[in-house]
């Protein structure tokens, strides 16, 4: 019978300690997941927005306007940097 507690006891806390690991890892998947898409979401919104502001800077030569592209432009181009530091292996250290 103790030998049966025993087995029983292990069983369970092997069990414990895999639903534990696939639960963190879970998380984490998910996690990344939604700062994937949240990036996609926002690299979208600041492209639509410089283009805006640059047809609004065309056709009212506002200086505002100017700022206002460039810094919405600046998100896709910081990616496109990134991209091309991962992909040249190079340090990608953030200076």
């Amino acid at each position: 019978m103790k030998k049966v507690i025993i087995a029983l006891t292990i069983t369970v806390l092997i069990a414990t300690v895999a639903m534990s690991i696939a639960h963190y890892y879970s998380v984490k998947i998910l996690s990344s997941s939604r700062a994937y898409t949240n990036f996609g979401s926002q690299y979208a919104m600041s492209e639509k927005d410089a283009s805006m502001h640059l047809i609004s800077y065309i056709h009212s030569h506002d200086e505002i306007d100017y700022l206002k592209f460039e810094n919405d432009i600046s998100i896709p181009q910081g990616d496109s940097i990134a991209r091309q530091v991962l992909t040249g292996g190079k340090d990608s250290r953030i200076v």
